[in-house]
This record gives C-alpha cells, sequence and structure tokens, in this order.
C-alpha cells in the first residue's frame, strides 16, 4: 500500500479494473440541472442547456440537452464541475465517468467531453488536463496542456463515436507524470477496453476539478446537439 501522494512503482497487472457499484460523486438530472453538482452549470451564449427526456438517459428518464449554434470567441464550453475538496496528485487513484448521445459526430472535432483539471489562471503556462477529447474523428484519452498540443501524452487512441445511442465511458487513472508508472484503464460501451503505461500527468501539479458535458466546444463546428447523462466520480 501506498502513502497517498507518492508515485511508487505499479505492479502491472492485465485484469480488468472493476467499474465502480458506487460513486462518491454522481449527478442525476431527474429532478434538476443542477442538483449534485458544484455551482450548476456553466452556459455561455450561444448555448443553451435544457432538461428533458426526449431521447430517454443513460440513468432514470432526463439527461441534459445541450444547443450550440456555433460557440463564441469566449469560452465555448456548456458544462458542469465536481470540484470542492477535491485534489489528485502522483500515486492517487480516480475514476470518471459520464454518459452521452451524440447526434452528429462530426460537429465535436476538436473538442472536450469530459476532464480532470489543473488551472492556475488565465495566462498560466501550467494549466494542464487529464480527460476525453475529440480528434479530427473519434474519441481519445489524453494529458495536455488547455492552449496547446505540444505537451501532450496520448494514453488511449482515437474511437469513433456511436451516434443516435446513449454510450458511457469510464476511465480509471493511477496518476503519475513519469512514463511506465501511470496505469489508465478505460471502460467504455463505446469502445473495447484499453490500457496505457504512459504518463498521465504533464508535471506534479495535482488536479482539483472534474468538468463534463462539453467542457470545451470547437466553434468551428456549427449546430449541433448532444445529451448528457450521468457524471460520476470515484477516488
Amino acid at each position: 500500500m501506498s502513502e497517498k501522494g507518492t508515485d511508487p512503482d505499479p505492479t502491472p497487472s492485465e485484469t480488468p479494473d472493476p467499474t465502480p457499484s458506487e460513486w462518491r460523486r454522481f449527478a442525476s438530472f431527474e429532478s434538476s440541472l443542477n442538483a449534485d453538482s458544484d455551482y450548476g452549470w456553466r452556459v455561455d451564449s450561444p448555448f443553451s442547456v435544457t432538461r428533458t427526456n426526449e431521447v430517454g438517459a443513460a440513468d432514470g428518464d432526463y439527461a441534459a440537452k445541450i444547443v450550440t449554434n456555433g460557440g463564441s470567441s469566449g469560452c465555448s464550453c456548456p458544462r458542469m464541475t465536481f470540484q470542492e475538496g477535491l485534489s489528485y496528485g502522483p500515486g492517487d487513484e480516480v475514476w470518471i465517468g459520464g454518459s452521452w448521445y451524440v447526434t452528429d459526430a462530426t460537429k465535436l472535432a476538436w473538442s472536450r467531453l469530459m476532464n480532470l483539471g489543473h488551472f492556475e489562471g488565465s495566462d498560466s503556462p501550467n494549466n494542464w488536463n487529464l480527460g476525453l477529447r475529440v480528434r479530427d474523428a473519434g474519441m481519445e484519452v489524453s494529458a495536455r496542456n488547455y492552449d496547446s498540443d505540444a505537451h501532450q501524452s496520448v494514453l488511449m487512441p482515437a474511437h469513433p463515436i456511436p451516434e443516435g445511442r446513449w454510450f458511457d465511458v469510464d476511465l480509471h487513472f493511477r496518476l503519475s507524470p513519469n512514463d511506465g508508472r501511470a496505469r489508465p484503464r478505460s471502460t467504455s460501451t463505446a469502445s473495447s477496453s484499453a490500457r496505457a503505461r504512459g504518463a498521465n500527468m504533464l508535471n506534479g501539479d495535482p488536479l482539483h476539478f472534474y468538468n463534463a458535458g462539453l467542457s470545451y466546444f470547437w466553434p468551428g463546428n456549427g449546430n449541433t446537439t448532444v445529451y448528457f447523462d450521468a457524471p460520476r466520480l470515484e477516488y
């Protein structure tokens, strides 16, 4: 057993990690959009987020409906947050998960679906995140600076994004800034499980919040609708 916050050598294993049966943080949109999250939703114009049962949900009957009309020059980031009391550093283990219903996968290029993040201020070079993002085609798992691909670690290469149905993605990380010591595992109804042992931290700065929904949307994608449900976190 390792002391929290240290970065010991892991014991390699190919045994699948069971998805948590209970989550320390979990939000459902059955009664409202903001229940069980910290600070509710960030919704910048020209986005809208509403509660709906028009396509069902991953949990219960209601989900969040995110509608864009091309994004904005500011923060294109319709998202909810878990943050209070969170901090994850080298040696810590954390699960993050979410469920999506995508109407047109081509409209999600260069966007981010969920992530853990470290943020020191708008101009800080130390801002970085770890999570599920979309490249040209397909969703990948990677750690990278917020504003640049120059410094990044790809942990799971791009997989196709399902359309017209609900899919779940759960990611398990043992955090480390060192290659060979990280042990990420993804389990997903959208793709097969995958392991990678590359660094999943860009440095030793802790991750201290979870964002999900469309935690970043590239404005060049134009109009689209994405449904989101069951944000979840275990640590």
